[in-house]
């Protein structure tokens, strides 16, 4: 039996959450519009609520960006006093899509990956997923 696409999104996210060792707590995939496509909520959240608060950072991001003379961002990632929001832009046959998370920046990802630092981390897990997500998503 074939998963729907639904149920291999969700589970791309759900490996994404459960590699992070409970660093990630919240993750969604949106498409242009802002809507949820797929998304997992260890801590009972708003998927919705998170949605939107990815599409605010990106719109924010492409307007700085736009100011400064740079191109549309790829990632974008906001951390403050114990969290951060990421998210990833990738396209997925000339629509704009974007996976955000919900990370917590406690010692999870400093003792796991003492090289690096937890935003690069995040990023490289976030560009990752939405790699396999394009796949489900251009079946």
């Amino acid at each position: 039996m074939t998963l729907g696409k639904l149920d291999q999104l969700n589970g791309i996210i759900r490996q994404l959450i459960n590699t992070s060792k409970g660093a990630i707590t919240n993750c969604v995939v949106t498409n242009e519009r802002g809507l949820v496509v797929a998304g997992v909520s260890t801590d009972g959240s708003s998927q919705q609520d998170l949605a939107a608060m990815i599409s605010l950072l990106s719109d924010t991001a492409v307007r700085v960006n736009g100011n400064l003379g740079f191109g549309a961002p790829k990632g974008v990632q906001i951390t403050g006093l114990g969290v951060s929001v990421s998210l990833h832009e990738f396209l997925v046959q000339n629509r704009r899509f974007k996976i955000g998370a919900i990370v917590q920046e406690g010692y999870h990802w400093r003792t796991l990956f003492r090289s690096k630092p937890a935003s690069q981390i995040v990023v490289n897990k976030l560009e990752k997923a939405a790699g396999m997500i394009r796949k489900v998503l251009e079946q």
